[in-house]
């Protein structure tokens, strides 16, 4: 989301590109993200401590998650099921609708540079950050198909 706020303001506000993101902001919009993924973390501290482990605490992988850690206690773990699943899901699709909506606006105002040579090159600067957001997702998609395969 961050490169594509950078992108947008770049294509659509050219000339106020360093003093829109300054480093204030640059720092600002660090520690947003360090906030909402220590908020979206911090839950499952809290939802695992609940828990009673009462069988073996060796994890039949070799990394640590949420759900692999809840599986090991004698209790219910509805709850932890439930944020595991619902949690990435709204922030993978909040992801992408502000994602969405930034190169939204790119395209519009990109379409309405008048030279050909301009858009491309607009377009250019865009095609490697739009490749990253690709792979990216992709490769997380592959990875949950693969992990729901071996489970």
């Amino acid at each position: 989301m961050a490169m594509a706020f950078d992108r947008y303001v770049a294509i659509c506000s050219p000339l106020r590109y360093t003093t829109i993101l300054t480093p204030k902001t640059i720092s600002k919009i660090a520690v947003g993200i360090s906030f909402r993924s220590f908020c979206i973390i911090l839950p499952v501290v809290f939802l695992l401590t609940r828990l009673p482990f009462c069988r073996t605490r060796i994890i039949p992988h070799t990394y640590c998650e949420h759900i692999g850690v809840a599986r090991l206690a004698c209790a219910d773990i509805s709850i932890n099921i439930w944020y595991g699943f619902c949690v990435p899901i709204m922030t993978v699709i909040s992801d992408v609708i502000l994602i969405a909506v930034s190169y939204t606006l790119i395209l519009c105002a990109v379409f309405r540079l008048p030279s050909r040579d301009a858009r491309q090159k607009a377009l250019g600067t865009c095609g490697s950050h739009v490749c990253v957001i690709l792979i990216y997702f992709l490769r997380n998609v592959v990875r949950i198909v693969a992990r729901s395969q071996t489970n």
